[in-house]
C-alpha cells in the first residue's frame, strides 16, 4: 500500500504529469519509427 500512496502523491506533481507524457510520447514515436524502419527493411 506504501508504493501506491507515494504513486499518488507523485501523481499530484504538474511536472510529474508533464514527464510521463513526454516519456509516453517519445516512447510512442520511438516505437513507429522502428516499426517504419522494419518495413521498408523487410
Amino acid at each position: 500500500m506504501e508504493f501506491l500512496r507515494s504513486l499518488r502523491r507523485l501523481w499530484r506533481h504538474p511536472l510529474f504529469r508533464r514527464l510521463l507524457a513526454v516519456r509516453v510520447a517519445t516512447q510512442s514515436c520511438d516505437g513507429l519509427l522502428q516499426i517504419a524502419l522494419a518495413s521498408f527493411v523487410l
